[in-house]
């Protein structure tokens, strides 16, 4: 995943989190490789975001060390950390909790 890319999907975030207030995220990382140092560094731009839940699905053990990684650097600059990060084999998974955790965001509001 390069800087645009992620840089992209910040733009799409706000753009969904104008319209909704929030933003869940879903990650299918399956075949997610090597990240870039420049790329992992790009989370600072989000910090503003309201993200309320990343649900990730497909990650290999790797994948989970440097998602953690960034979400915990994520976490040290962002304005609300209610962000929590869930962990699954499948897709499936991964959206019934979004299910729930966007009815607790909304409840919530």
């Amino acid at each position: 995943m390069s800087p645009d890319e992620v840089e992209q999907i910040i733009a799409y975030d706000r753009f969904v989190a104008a319209q909704y207030g929030h933003v869940l995220t879903l990650l299918d990382v399956s075949e997610m490789g090597d990240v870039p140092v420049s790329t992992r560094k790009m989370v600072r731009l989000a910090t503003d975001l309201p993200l309320r839940g990343i649900a990730v699905h497909g990650a290999s053990f790797q994948a989970r060390l440097i998602i953690r990684m960034v979400l915990m650097a994520y976490q040290l600059f962002a304005e609300d950390r209610d962000n929590p990060l869930a962990f699954f084999a499948g897709e499936g998974g991964a959206r019934s909790w979004l299910q729930v955790r966007h009815a607790r965001v909304v409840r919530a509001a």
